[in-house]
């Protein structure tokens, strides 16, 4: 075994030993920042609850039948509840076999932008939403709708499995115009170019 006596090392002789270790492992850690991979990530844009008011002759319907079930006479508006998801792939390759599930099947649902997908429903009622492929930088929105209680989402999933699907909170912000940033830019450049000139300044005159 070759003993190497470190004591004798020049800066260059350091220069290349640490080159010679970290060379590989920061190669590994470029190729893996560059490698291409699915980011699914969603999020419940929101949730209302709609109470419309009835016309005239369903009112009369409604009231009707309330009264011949032994209820109240009184006028209530309908109830209709809705919900929005939005579902993005904010990552360099496809997600595949995406499947939202949820505990029942909701009334109505839509989906923007228009996407091929099919449904399932399995043995203990859960509802399936799947979809073959997702492409990179896409998006879109699930919407439902119902009279009455909408499902919650059980899971999201793909091939990439479920803890690839990030669920985080949507807030608004208020966009800053490109031109604010332009201009910051700038100031900042003039700061830093007026700090260096005066240095050198300093430097020319002492």
């Amino acid at each position: 075994m070759t003993i190497i006596d470190v004591t004798t090392f020049t800066s260059s002789d350091w220069i290349q030993l640490v080159l010679a270790l970290f060379a590989p492992l920061a190669t590994h850690v470029w190729f893996r920042f560059l490698e291409k991979k699915p980011n699914l990530i969603w999020t419940g844009r929101h949730g209302f609850l709609f109470l419309v008011p009835a016309t005239e002759q369903k009112a009369e319907a409604k009231a009707t039948e309330s009264k011949e079930s032994g209820g109240s006479t009184k006028r209530n508006p309908y109830r209709y509840y809705t919900r929005g998801y939005h579902f993005r792939n904010a990552g360099g390759a496809s997600v595949t076999n995406l499947e939202i599930i949820f505990n029942y099947k909701p009334e109505h649902f839509e989906l923007h932008e228009p996407l091929k997908y099919s449904e399932h429903l399995n043995p203990d009622g859960r509802f399936i939403i799947q979809i073959d492929k997702l492409a990179p930088k896409s998006h879109f929105d699930l919407e439902l709708l119902s009279a009455f209680e909408l499902p919650s989402i059980a899971r999201v999933g793909s091939d990439s499995g479920d803890a690839a699907a990030k669920n985080f909170n949507f807030i608004p912000n208020p966009s800053v115009p490109f031109k604010v940033f332009a201009i910051g830019a700038m100031i900042i450049g003039i700061f830093v170019a007026a700090y260096l000139a005066i240095g050198l300044i300093i430097d020319f005159i002492t």
